[in-house]
């Protein structure tokens, strides 16, 4: 993790635009949602990286196991 007024900050997010943050906080709102699907005990099973079509899709390999 980087201060505040870190330079490597500002180069990391300097490559971020909106769409990318959209993009990420629909696929961490789809993920959760995946997730409170899991049966108590079952397993999400997530693999990376992740398919640029991830966010909104379904069919996620969930199981109860």
């Amino acid at each position: 993790m980087a201060r505040q007024d870190d330079p490597s900050l500002d180069d990391l997010l300097a490559g971020v635009d909106d769409e990318t943050i959209a993009m990420a906080i629909q696929g961490v709102r789809d993920v959760e949602e995946r997730w409170m699907g899991v049966p108590p005990g079952g397993t999400l099973r997530l693999f990376w990286p992740l398919p640029r079509d991830f966010a909104g899709a379904r069919g996620s390999p969930a199981t109860g196991r």
